[in-house]
């Protein structure tokens, strides 16, 4: 299994990450709903997710905040946002021609339809922020 987590992480970077990680049911206890990975919405049996950053261009962010030009950080976070698509596709694929059940997930724009005002309430079926193995405090590295 070991061998397997290698690979996908492999994968993930040379696909265009900056740094992966595994996110279990262990080092998400204690978080949110929106963290758990066995939310019936993603994957009832799921007992990890693989994690990858990806970069913004850092260059477009100060024009964005002092609004001289959003259209190219808007242009490059789309951007972003289908590379990370294809990449949770790519790696979903492969895994699930190995036997393994996958649920790719959007990076974006995608919301839980099974509360109480459906997507309307923008509640994601995964909260990326708390998945990301490598926040304060845990110890996770890249």
């Amino acid at each position: 299994m070991e061998e397997l987590t290698q690979t996908v992480r492999d994968m993930a970077m040379c696909l265009g990450a900056v740094a992966t990680g595994i996110a279990t049911t262990k080092t998400l206890e204690g978080g949110p709903p929106s963290a758990h990975l066995t939310c019936a919405c993603v994957l009832a049996n799921a007992k990890s997710a693989l994690c990858f950053a990806l970069p913004l261009d850092q260059d477009l962010i100060e024009p964005y905040l002092r609004k001289e030009d959003h259209r190219s950080h808007q242009l490059d976070n789309a951007r972003t946002n289908t590379l990370a698509n294809g990449i949770s596709m790519e790696i979903a694929t492969f895994l699930d021609q190995k036997g393994y059940p996958t649920v790719p997930l959007a990076a974006n724009l995608v919301y839980r339809t099974d509360t109480k005002h459906g997507a309307y309430d923008e509640i994601p079926p995964i909260a990326h922020s708390y998945t990301w193995p490598f926040g304060p405090g845990s110890g996770g590295s890249g």
